[in-house]
């Protein structure tokens, strides 16, 4: 976990694409959804080439760092199972194996989450096996996975992520 965090940390700059400028009259339709933010930079599975969508906010444009960022990760469970982890932008330091449910409404459909913190920072998976079949085959089979919280909507480029799934090689026999 450490280590993704790390990568949650880089300068998603560095990657320069599919960024809008939320203060562009041109961009207002996207900038009344995030109203608090001044730029918005989305990067799919194929853009970061390592098993994530990163969706990063800045709330000033000069400010050189970004944050909040999340990201949607595939990874091996503990069980060994692969799944995918959504990565908020919620700092924590209770290491407690699972600490709450939440429902989030998923590409329009509620699903059921476990909320965990790994000692630094919060993520979720879903809490049922047809939620974790449902959030894979959505990003499997659209180009967008749209995760509804109570304060933020996050758009996840979903772009690749049948190659990265592939490729990680969880659920092998």
């Amino acid at each position: 976990m450490k280590y993704l965090l790390f990568l949650l940390l880089l300068p998603i700059k560095s990657f320069a694409v599919n960024t809008w400028d939320l203060t562009d009259p041109s961009n207002l339709d996207i900038a009344n959804t995030y109203p608090n933010y001044q730029l918005l930079q989305i990067l799919s599975f194929e853009d970061t080439g390592n098993g994530q969508s990163i969706i990063g906010f800045k709330t000033e444009k000069s400010n050189e760092n970004w944050g909040p960022v999340f990201a949607a990760s595939i990874a091996l469970s503990k069980n060994g199972n692969q799944r995918i982890y959504i990565y908020t932008a919620r700092t924590c330091n209770n290491t407690q194996k699972r600490y709450e449910d939440i429902i989030l409404k998923t590409n329009e459909k509620n699903v059921r989450y476990s909320k965990y913190c790994d000692g630094s920072i919060e993520y979720l998976t879903p809490r049922t096996t047809a939620g974790d079949n449902f959030l894979e085959s959505e990003f499997k089979k659209k180009n967008v996975v749209v995760i509804e919280f109570s304060d933020i909507k996050l758009v996840f480029d979903a772009r690749g992520f049948t190659k990265a799934w592939n490729s990680k090689g969880g659920d092998a026999l």
